[in-house]
């Protein structure tokens, strides 16, 4: 990803939607990275709710919810009681972000394709078990979603950007990203012994399907990605930025963009 980062700085001044002015578009993408940082990405636990376990099980809609099915299933009991006493030992920031990826995949529509946790969550992240539905097999339904154009395989045949979106994840044999959201968006990979991950990015690079034209950058070979999104995703959620991926920041996101979050 660096290396990608240092291409795309060098190619700025090419932009075709960039004004001639001075300052290099690295120089310009800093500057917005910084004032971005600080009035996105301020939301801790003092401006952020946390979820009951009425609402991460959506009582609401009864007994049979699937969504209360799921969640049961994802924490590996059918005793609603053990299932409430696990998520509600878990700190306020996971429990907030456990409930925005449930939230996420059942509007993704593919929460019946997850079976249990790996292990406890953290922070808007979890490893899970795949299982078999009527539409198939996890990686079956995640393919169909690529096919039609809504994530895309990180894959060296979707291009170099797609195929390095996934750099940091070695271990993944296959990984996905969304393409049809720029905030809060799904990153997914299955491991070798057939578990699978699932994250959000703040700011998602793979943003194409539906994107301004102008954020995007495409060459043959390459591939195309979102190149503002693509700086701030390096620049506020990596490395020593890694602290911003919390699920207040997510939360925010999602419901500034009128995502129908359960809480």
């Amino acid at each position: 990803m660096l290396v990608m980062s240092a291409w795309l700085s060098v190619g700025c001044a090419a932009a075709p939607y960039e004004d001639e002015r001075d300052e290099s578009c690295a120089d310009a993408c800093s500057n917005d990275a910084a004032q971005t940082a600080a009035s996105e990405l301020g939301h801790d636990e003092s401006d952020s709710p946390v979820p009951t376990w009425s609402q991460g099980t959506r009582s609401w809609e009864g007994s049979g919810s699937l969504v209360r099915e799921s969640v049961l299933r994802l924490l590996g009991t059918s005793d609603e009681n053990d299932a409430r006493q696990r998520f509600e030992s878990w700190t306020p920031t996971v429990r907030r972000g456990f409930v925005i990826l449930v939230d996420k995949i059942t509007n993704e529509g593919w929460l019946e394709s997850v079976d249990h946790l790996e292990g406890d969550p953290y922070d808007s992240a979890f490893h899970f078990w795949p299982r078999n539905t009527g539409a198939g097999s996890l990686e079956q339904v995640i393919a169909s979603k690529a096919r039609a154009g809504v994530y895309i395989e990180n894959t060296i045949a979707n291009g170099a950007f797609a195929y390095l979106n996934s750099y940091n994840h070695q271990d993944w044999k296959r990984a996905w990203a969304e393409t049809d959201v720029a905030h809060s968006a799904l990153h997914i990979g299955v491991f070798p012994d057939g578990h699978w991950e699932v994250h959000m990015e703040l700011y998602n690079p793979m943003f194409t399907k539906g994107a301004p034209i102008l954020d995007l950058l495409g060459v043959p070979g390459l591939g195309f990605i979102n190149r503002p999104l693509f700086f701030k995703h390096q620049r506020l959620e990596a490395g020593a930025a890694a602290s911003n991926r919390r699920s207040a920041n997510y939360y925010h996101f999602m419901k500034n963009a009128g995502f129908p979050l359960s809480f």
